[in-house]
């Protein structure tokens, strides 16, 4: 019999999962380390543009404070010239963003760009406000700030095997919420940030406030997005292929990472 590659999902911190993953080593299976192929692709994109590369994603859980001191904690005492910050954030607590926003631009004299291969919603969205353009690619989203959407991971993990996920169960009242005070803080953010918004801070602000009226499938595009005249633009044909790659490889991050890479 031919031999071939397969993917199996499976939460590694259940015991089925530890028991399945001794199975697959003791029968000769290769297991590659999702961790360090990450941090392979992101060395890849630095080489590209050359400028360091923090990485925020929450692989299926909520943004909260203990996000903030991880991250605090990577970058020290440590300022840039320019700065790419890939963000995969979409529930959690909009004040953190806000925090973590604040924190991220006070160390970037320079350029700061939003890296986002896939989806922004909630506390994620109020993290991107404080760039000065955000990348995106064909199947970016930029959701409402004061609304969670779905992890791709958990999306992801519910179309491989037509069930709902079990970390969908750990958030699913955070995907309920409505945060109103998410708006103000992208709003405060947005006001420090002429070179992003270019006079557009108002339609923005709409545009990152829920409207049970439009179509999500539609209106939060990246596209959209771009229409409103703010400082955000289409990964360039040299990088696509790397962002392709994120696109592939966020979907099967369960887990956090926080990390600089330079």
């Amino acid at each position: 019999m031919e031999k071939q590659d397969f993917d199996i999902l499976f939460r590694l911190d259940s015991e089925e999962g530890k028991e399945l993953l001794r199975l697959i080593k003791a029968c000769g299976g290769k297991v590659l380390d999702m961790v360090a192929e990450q941090e392979n692709l992101y060395m890849k994109w630095i080489d590209l543009r050359n400028r360091p590369l923090l990485v925020l994603i929450l692989g299926s859980s909520n943004l909260n404070k203990d996000h903030y001191h991880q991250l605090t904690k990577v970058i020290g005492e440590q300022k840039f010239n320019s700065l790419d910050f890939l963000v995969q954030v979409v529930t959690g607590d909009p004040q953190v963003g806000y925090e973590i926003a604040k924190f991220v631009r006070e160390r970037v004299s320079g350029e700061l760009s939003c890296i986002v291969p896939l989806t922004l919603s909630g506390a994620g969205t109020v993290i991107a406000s404080s760039s000065d353009e955000i990348i995106g690619g064909d199947i970016t989203y930029v959701g409402p700030a004061d609304v969670s959407s779905i992890h791709p991971s958990i999306v992801s993990w519910s179309e491989c095997t037509g069930q709902l996920a079990p970390m969908y169960f750990d958030n699913e009242k955070a995907y309920d919420a409505h945060r109103p005070e998410a708006v103000d803080f992208v709003k405060a953010l947005l006001d420090d940030n002429p070179s992003f918004t270019k006079g557009h801070t108002e339609e923005i602000v709409e545009f990152m406030t829920f409207s049970p009226s439009v179509d999500p499938d539609e209106f939060y595009r990246f596209k959209s997005f771009i229409d409103l005249g703010v400082n955000a633009s289409p990964v360039n044909h040299e990088a696509k292929k790397i962002f392709i790659e994120f696109e592939e490889v966020i979907p099967q991050t369960f887990s956090d990472h926080i990390l600089l890479l330079q």
